[in-house]
């Protein structure tokens, strides 16, 4: 009795990781540069789709939580209105709602399911960006969906601001994927 319930653990896990993966796969099979390919691939083996405990917390407080920041400065590191950074903003907003996540757009993008397009996102959705500035990190930006094309973020030419996904070539060329935090 004791080995079947191993192996039915086993397979519900196997089946955990294969539901899991879905989202990856789709976003791998997206890309065109090989190089980033094997980023993802690298990125993955470090956990993807980490799930965030948030009982109370719905995206519709989440945006209002981020917007309260609106027009702060840009602070490489900075967490607070008097300046911050894109990851900041991410970790703040979130942090005010007693959720604690990581002040690194990279390490953010392990959280949540993984959304590889953008007509897929929705109001709560964290976005995440490659390429945007030089860095050893695959992910150098990210943002919280504010409706299903507007984002908002932290910008070192605007500080905080809200930037319509569908209308921008720049964040449309830089964009990765999303990840939803909140449940279906």
């Amino acid at each position: 009795m004791k080995k079947l319930a191993v192996i039915s653990l086993l397979l519900f896990s196997v089946a955990c990781v294969l539901k899991k993966s879905e989202g990856f796969e789709r976003l791998i099979a997206k890309q065109t540069d090989e190089k980033v390919v094997e980023q993802l691939k690298q990125f993955k083996k470090k956990g993807i789709e980490i799930e965030l405990k948030m009982p109370s917390l719905t995206p519709d407080h989440l945006v209002v939580t981020a917007k309260k920041y609106l027009g702060t400065p840009h602070h490489m590191g900075g967490t607070t209105n008097k300046g911050m950074d894109c990851s900041g903003l991410v970790m703040q907003s979130f942090l005010d709602n007693r959720i604690i996540v990581p002040h690194s757009s990279h390490e953010q993008a392990r959280y949540g399911k993984i959304i590889p397009e953008r007509e897929e996102l929705k109001k709560g959705d964290l976005v995440f960006f490659i390429k945007t500035y030089g860095s050893g990190n695959l992910i150098t930006h990210s943002g919280i969906m504010t409706s299903e094309t507007e984002f908002i973020h932290v910008s070192v030419k605007k500080g905080c601001s809200i930037i319509d996904l569908s209308e921008s070539t720049y964040w449309q060329d830089h964009f990765l994927m999303g990840t939803r935090v909140f449940e279906d």
